[in-house]
């Protein structure tokens, strides 16, 4: 745990060094919810206000995820491979990109619900999977990032590798969050949430399997 540990103070203090990144997520949520609200007048029917929500929710995480490994220079692989292993550079990226995602996704729903009103049954089962999917999101993307990040057509194999894992993930997002719409239990909610949690564990563990392999420090 010490090395994780250690990993993600690097990772903290290298992420938030400059905080235009966050606040840029921040500004385009709070964008988006804007124009959102002048758009419909009133709240918006509960599926396209679920829509918007995780259209703005995905090109959040697309974001993050493919800044998490893309801008990171060479010498820095080289000194990371000195210092820890690929696998707790992979974890520590996932945590905090992790941790970045839950923060806006908890923060759209604040704006969302603030600017275009709460068309939801089950408030907290909805908070659930908002930040469920937003971890789950941040578990694919940041995985497939860090495999495609040593390749020269990374952004061409980080779609190839993202689409078969994406879809179903947020399909099933999708139909827990509909759920909760309607107000169904948390209770029953629990078992979507699962296949969420599942769908987002699949690359996470490819990733620390694979990741070694592909390492070029």
């Amino acid at each position: 745990m010490r090395p994780l540990f250690s990993a993600l103070q690097l990772e903290w203090a290298l992420e938030f060094r400059q905080k235009s990144a966050l606040l840029a997520g921040l500004l385009f949520v709070a964008g988006s919810a804007f124009l959102g609200s002048k758009t419909y007048l009133g709240t918006p029917p509960s599926k396209a206000w679920n829509a918007l929500l995780w259209i703005v929710l995905l090109f959040s995480a697309l974001h993050a995820a493919t800044r998490s490994f893309a801008g990171v220079p060479a010498a820095r692989w080289w000194l990371v491979g000195q210092w820890m292993t690929p696998v707790t550079w992979l974890w520590a990226k996932g945590i905090v990109t992790a941790f970045q995602l839950v923060v806006l996704g908890v923060f759209s729903l604040a704006m969302f619900s603030f600017l275009l009103g709460l068309p939801v049954g089950n408030p907290f089962g909805f908070l659930l999977v908002v930040v469920l999917g937003s971890a789950g999101l941040s578990g694919v993307l940041t995985t497939t990032a860090a495999l495609a990040a040593q390749v020269d057509a990374r952004a061409s194999l980080m779609a190839v590798l993202s689409i078969p894992l994406l879809l179903p993930t947020l399909a099933t997002i999708q139909r827990a969050a509909l759920l909760a719409t309607a107000g169904v239990s948390t209770f029953d909610l629990l078992a979507p949430l699962g296949s969420v949690a599942l769908l987002a564990g699949v690359p996470v563990v490819l990733g620390t399997l694979l990741f070694p392999y592909l390492w070029k420090p």
